[in-house]
């Protein structure tokens, strides 16, 4: 035994490191600091009693105050066979707090499980509600993504009932006097102490899927989409300000809300208070618009409705549709209009959207192709870029903003961002081509297949391979429909037409700008410069070799399909076979989900995708250093590494769950908290998983200097930096030759090149 001193907030014991000793608590207070939560232990608290069996820290001890500790060297069951021998009187001592340590961790085990079926309970009666208002507020209920899988707590390893009268009862059985010879018993109190050892874990792995199911309940509750309960609240709350309806009841209803978020520990709180400071916002915009703008508001949109009154007989005949087509279609858009429940799926239901979608693609179609040779008006711009179709259906709120946007909707700002609809064009004046269809043919390939099929001659087959107007025919066939369903989010319930059922908040808040995805990506690219660089071979008489391997930037083409949805989806990553051109990301023009969190994800799967191309067969194969195979490796052999601890093959098991096996969405989740949390110097991958991002997804200079002083990451970023010197070196000696034998002048791809290596 040894009695040290230890002052404030220094660690006692390191997580993932071997257990080399156990400690009393014999002055002040220490943390105990588990993934999500902490202990406060006091006098007579044992430290480092939790992994006795384990061999292992499962988490950080850390001094609250300065404090005493006596100290036991401890590496195995051994260890205390021979403590005891050595003191016979430490066996009650370490019961004791063992015991302790046990009725500390149930406690919070308790607690944790009364708040899961309180948030259970609170959710349930803010979807009551909702539903309520919605009918009071004449609105439709919308769909909240996630709401349907939302169940009551059913833990997987519920600890026995009978271990907390098991442990009360051996607390008495210890305070009786006449059984202190039991103490003596090596067997019994070594037994008892890794038997306590095991039951502790049990009830922290129930405490982490505890808090994994607060952490996807709470998504619903506020989440940084605005995809929540919140959302869905405040949307009421501006329709019903806006009408100049009694909102007392929506907001007392939202001030519990955020009352009921507060309160729950995976809510970040940066998050919390930005939604409570966006509320207060809202409310006092609310009340001053109110006050202010009543009448030039009314009148600007008293002409907007006028203008927009029976649009979708206006689209029609501006498309030239039959009256036979007219007539079915309005009858079946009348029949939408009627349908309470938008969100249901019966048979009568998804007939009617399948009638809906073939139809609204025949007419886009035709609409289309007879915008090139007439002027295009603003309600046409609408059912272009947004699929508007009816001034009721979509909600009067949202037609009005959508009326003003489309106006002026279609400027680019010098990015690659195209509306589905100027994409179309581009396709007709031959500066782009049509994407691949579902089965990854582009437009020649499926002329092939027809031709080898003898669906066609070869004279049609020459004809077709040049003919633009089939080119965009295709492209309308192929992607608009197919689309429209994976940018929604929910394929099964797709409808084209747009619906005021389908927004969660109001269009001003959703409807994506070419500038705002112009930000977007640029985010993401601060952080991984390198995402959308690729290799390409250089020649030139005035390099001393043939070649030279260079990489450039190729960002991807971003294009805007005409509806509402979810999510994001990169849909080819090259054009056709070659490497050189861009990828092909589709988003919903209204978008509901948080576009910063989407551009990054579609980063990673490109990441994902891009490397799987040039690697071709050998995309997982070891043997071959890729990204892809290497993480495919890690993900395959993880319970027989080395380098990862109990703890983090658990975590790597949960992951491949919850990525349902599939080891790109497991890589997204790991790039994603590359990006977002450790390039801000906040540990979230396990070893393996670092050094892999850090080799192939490299921060730039400005973050790796940031992060040097963090010992996680120094070894990475010299190994890394290394490497980047000793071609930055080559590179600069190739460019000086090249310089020598051009009069003085260095080509301009060996200087971009040496610009990408200084980064």
């Amino acid at each position: 035994m040894a009695e040290i001193q230890i002052k404030k907030d220094t660690i006692i014991y390191h997580k993932d490191t071997p257990v080399r000793a156990v400690g009393i608590l014999i002055e002040g207070k220490v943390t105990m600091k588990l993934a999500h939560g902490e202990i406060t232990l006091e006098a007579g608290d044992g430290i480092g009693f939790l992994d006795l069996f384990q061999l292992t820290h499962s988490c950080d001890y850390i001094a609250q105050t300065d404090v005493v500790v006596d100290s036991y060297p401890y590496r195995s069951e051994e260890s205390c066979q021979q403590l005891f021998d050595q003191d016979s009187t430490l066996a009650p001592t370490f019961i004791w707090a063992a015991l302790k340590q046990f009725f500390h961790v149930e406690e919070l085990y308790s607690l944790t499980k009364y708040r899961c079926n309180a948030l259970y309970t609170a959710l349930m009666e803010f979807y009551r509600d909702y539903t309520k208002f919605s009918k009071q507020y004449a609105l439709p209920t919308k769909h909240l993504p996630g709401l349907e899988n939302v169940q009551p707590l059913a833990l997987g390893n519920t600890p026995y009932a009978f271990l907390s009268r098991y442990y009360k009862d051996m607390e008495n059985i210890c305070l009786s006097e006449s059984l202190a010879p039991l103490f003596e018993r090596r067997g019994f109190v070594i037994g008892f102490l890794l038997r306590v050892s095991q039951d502790l874990h049990l009830y922290l792995s129930s405490y982490e899927e505890m808090y994994d199911y607060i952490s996807e309940l709470s998504v619903l509750l506020i989440n940084e989409d605005h995809l929540d309960f919140v959302d869905l609240y405040t949307t009421i709350l501006v329709t019903a300000s806006h009408r100049r309806q009694d909102i007392l009841p929506i907001n007392a209803a939202i001030s519990r809300m955020f009352i009921r978020a507060k309160g729950v520990s995976s809510i970040d709180m940066a998050l919390y208070k930005e939604r409570l400071s966006e509320y207060q916002e809202l409310t006092k915009a609310l009340s001053h618009m109110q006050q202010i703008n009543e009448n030039d508001q009314e009148a600007h949109e008293k002409l907007v409705l006028s203008q927009l009154k029976n649009a979708a007989l206006q689209i029609l005949g501006y498309a030239q549709m039959s009256e036979e087509f007219s007539a079915d279609f309005m009858k079946d858009l009348n029949a939408y209009k009627a349908v309470t429940d938008k969100n249901a799926a019966s048979d009568e239901l998804n007939q009617l959207r399948s009638r809906l979608c073939t139809a609204f693609y025949e007419l886009y179609t035709q609409a289309f192709f007879i915008s090139r040779t007439k002027d295009i008006p603003v309600i046409m711009k609408m059912f272009f870029y947004f699929g508007f179709i009816d001034e009721e259906l979509c909600g009067q709120e949202n037609a009005i903003y959508l009326y003003d946007l489309g106006s002026t909707y279609g400027n680019r700002e010098g990015t690659q961002v195209y509306p589905f609809y100027d994409y179309l064009v581009l396709i007709l004046n031959g500066e782009k081509q049509p994407h691949k269809n579902e089965f990854d043919q582009d437009y020649d390939a499926y002329l092939q297949t027809m031709l080898r099929d003898n669906s066609i001659t070869q004279a049609e087959f020459d004809t077709l391979s040049s003919d633009k107007r089939q080119k965009v025919q295709f492209e309308l066939r192929q992607l608009l429909p197919a689309g429209g369903k994976v940018t929604y989010g929910r394929p099964a319930l797709f409808c084209p037409l747009l619906s005021e059922h389908d927004f969660l908040r109001p269009a001003e808040n959703c409807c994506l700008t070419f500038h705002a995805i112009k930000e977007a990506l640029q985010s993401v690219l601060a952080v991984d410069f390198s995402a959308y660089y690729r290799d390409y071979i250089y020649t030139s008489p005035l390099l001393a070799t043939t070649h030279e391997v260079l990489q450039q930037e190729i960002l991807p083409d971003i294009i805007l399909m005409p509806n509402i949805g979810t999510r994001g989806i990169l849909w080819q990553e090259i054009e056709g076979h070659n490497r050189q051109t861009p990828a092909s990301m589709l988003l919903p023009a209204i978008c509901l989900s948080d576009l910063h969190l989407m551009m990054l994800r579609l980063t990673g799967e490109f990441r994902w995708e891009m490397c799987k191309r040039v690697q071709g067969a050998r995309w997982n194969d070891v043997t071959d250093h890729s990204l892809t195979s290497e993480f495919f490796d890690y993900l395959q052999f993880y319970k027989k590494n080395r380098d990862l601890s109990a703890d983090a093959k658990e975590k790597c098991h949960m992951q491949l769950q919850k990525a349902k096996n599939r080891f790109k969405d497991a890589f997204i989740m790991d790039y994603m908290a590359w990006v977002l949390y450790e390039s801000a110097g906040s540990p979230r991958l396990n070893k393996v998983t670092r050094q892999i991002l850090s080799r192939y997804c490299p921060f730039p200079k400005e973050y790796r200097e940031k992060l040097k002083t963090n010992p996680l990451y120094t070894s990475l970023f010299e190994r890394y930096e290394n490497n980047k010197k000793k071609e930055l070196t080559r590179m600069n000696s190739v460019a000086f030759r090249a310089q020598r034998n051009n009069h003085g002048q260095t080509p301009e791809p060996l200087l971009a090149q040496i610009e990408y290596l200084e980064k």
